[in-house]
């Protein structure tokens, strides 16, 4: 029998782009020195419709110190919005698999918005380092929740990026299939 993604160990998503970006990973580190220093985690909430300029959202994100939380996952491979967060560089970012399929004029019913605020009551009084075994626990509690609806944490992604956790790869002097 096969167990959930994210049920058995605290699963986080890693972006190779910015793995593979020395400047990306230094910005990270010098984030993660002040994020280690925060007693909470206030999720920064990013709309349906998120910008209409990804490139603005890109770049007020840079000072964001913490969590980022999107209402609704990719649309597609491309996705601006999504793009625009994993290149502002936001150290935690989170979204449901299943959300709001809306835009702008999604409104305050949306599903995304009820996901952003049960995620920022559970999150609000962690420290950052203390995130992926939250994420961890409220994967589980959704696996097991038998209630009518969906548990809301149902399908959560997670990205965690703390490059001092990673071993820098050295290139390598030549090809390993040769």
């Amino acid at each position: 029998m096969s167990t959930p993604l994210g049920c058995v160990a605290p699963v986080v998503v890693m972006d190779h782009d910015r793995r593979s970006s020395k400047r990306l990973q230094f910005r990270l580190k010098k984030m993660w020195d002040v994020l280690d220093r925060q007693p909470g985690s206030p999720v920064h909430p990013v709309s349906c419709a998120g910008s209409a300029r990804p490139e603005l959202l890109t770049v007020q994100l840079q000072d964001v110190l913490g969590p980022v939380g999107l209402t609704r996952p990719p649309r597609s491979k491309g996705d601006r919005l999504h793009t625009a967060v994993l290149d502002a560089p936001a150290p935690i970012v989170l979204w449901p698999r299943t959300g709001c399929a809306g835009g702008a004029d999604c409104g305050d019913s949306c599903r995304g918005t009820a996901f952003l605020s049960a995620l920022a009551d559970q999150l609000s009084v962690l420290p950052p380092g203390d995130l992926p075994e939250r994420i961890f626990e409220l994967r589980k509690r959704a696996f097991g929740h038998d209630g009518p609806e969906p548990h809301w944490a149902a399908g959560l992604s997670f990205v965690w990026e703390d490059p001092r956790w990673f071993p820098d790869v050295p290139p390598l002097s030549r090809s390993p299939v040769g």
